[in-house]
């Protein structure tokens, strides 16, 4: 029985591989994605035991494989707010966060940490992309542990393999916020700096510590991004968070206008397009190519999109000029185009070896799975 099951896994494989080029094992969560550039990192495969030995032998606890946070989009297009925060790393079930320096109790009760309360102000202040740095497994819900396991992370140089991988060819400015751990650098973020160039990119930094301010971390980030504008945001000591909400928005906000004033001046309008999918509509920006260009005077155009392994609808004979390119990463949302007829909405966000010519995205991408469905589906596609 298995071995019939294994050859007809095999067969269905090779029949899906046949449709828009997409890989068939499109998971984030249980891979690391390769990397040449910015597009996506560089941690490959996964070895579990030696991974989970990198967190265990700091702390007796049970490692949690991480459930891949995505990222949420804000209004900027071009600035993203990329924070490494305890809370996004761990379970916090059960934590007694009113007790706890590192952690922020909100209004509905749930606890996040200072760096990821940090980050989602800033991104709100600023209109960035907001991007958790996760790692594969989770650090212990026990702060002592955390500590023991981050301390010795950073004195053996472990550097743990991270998950939700992201393009950053689309951002000139970077907001990173992260803790203090060990009076340096916490071991995820030495990782996203191994595994993304951010060269060219302003990069600004926010942190919170117990007292330490930015220790040693401005100089180990210049360091590891030669080629990056480094520049110094403020810190935080970890039990006046909750009282700087002001001071950190401002500080977001100076450093926006000072390092990106002319991104609102050359920003040129972009043209948008209605995707209607059953009784649901959403508004997708396009790019400005030829292709898009192409697509945008075939509107109105209404297609029989068929489903590609659970994270894409397609449909051929949609012929446009192309100009592709490998991406890295697939965000949900994202409306490209494949060889140079063959026209792909995504509805997951997933790395890919795969290369598109962009046409377009959602700007938002909610529902957008529902909406889809798991078979075909009818979609129309219209100009406003």
């Amino acid at each position: 029985m298995k071995l019939i099951k294994v050859f007809l896994t095999g067969i269905l494989t090779a029949v899906l591989l046949s449709g828009c080029g997409s890989q068939s094992n499109n998971t984030i969560s249980s891979n690391a994605s390769t990397s040449v550039d910015s597009s996506s990192p560089a941690s490959a495969e996964e070895n579990t035991g030696d991974e989970i030995e990198n967190y265990t032998r700091y702390a007796d606890y049970t490692p949690v494989k991480a459930e891949d946070a995505g990222i949420t989009s804000g209004s900027a297009g071009n600035i993203l707010v990329a924070y490494f925060s305890r809370s996004s790393n761990t379970s916090l079930d059960g934590v007694d966060a009113v007790s706890s320096a590192s952690l922020q109790v909100q209004e509905d009760g749930t606890a996040i940490g200072n760096a990821r309360q940090m980050a989602e102000w800033i991104a709100d202040e600023t209109g960035g992309d907001l991007y958790p740095i996760q790692t594969m497994y989770t650090y212990p819900m026990d702060y002592d542990q955390t500590v023991d396991v981050g301390e010795g992370q950073d004195k053996d140089g472990v550097h743990p393999l991270l998950v939700n991988p992201i393009d950053l060819s689309s951002y000139d400015m970077i907001y990173l916020v992260y803790p203090i751990w060990h009076y340096t650098l916490p071991a995820p973020m030495v990782s996203f700096l191994e595994d993304y160039d951010l060269s060219g990119k302003t990069v600004c930094c926010f942190t919170a510590s117990g007292g330490s301010g930015f220790a040693d971390t401005i100089e180990k980030i210049q360091k590891a991004e030669p080629d990056a504008d480094i520049v110094e945001g403020i810190t935080v000591s970890q039990s006046s968070v909750a009282d700087a909400e002001a001071e950190v928005r401002s500080a977001a906000a100076d450093l926006q206008t000072s390092y990106a004033p002319a991104q609102e001046e050359n920003m040129t309008e972009k043209q948008t397009i209605q995707i209607q999918i059953g009784n649901q509509t959403f508004t997708a920006e396009l790019e400005d190519n030829e292709t898009a260009a192409a697509f945008r005077e075939k509107l109105p155009l209404t297609l029989q999109m068929q489903e590609l392994n659970g994270n894409e609808k397609y449909a051929y004979d949609v012929s446009l000029p192309s100009d592709a390119e490998s991406v890295g990463t697939i965000q949900a949302g994202d409306l490209m185009l494949y060889g140079d007829d063959c026209l792909v909405l995504f509805y997951d966000s997933f790395s890919t070896s795969y290369s598109y010519t962009r046409i377009g995205h959602i700007t938002d991408p909610d529902g957008l799975a529902d909406a889809v469905g798991n078979g075909s589906v009818q979609i129309t596609f219209s100009a406003e």
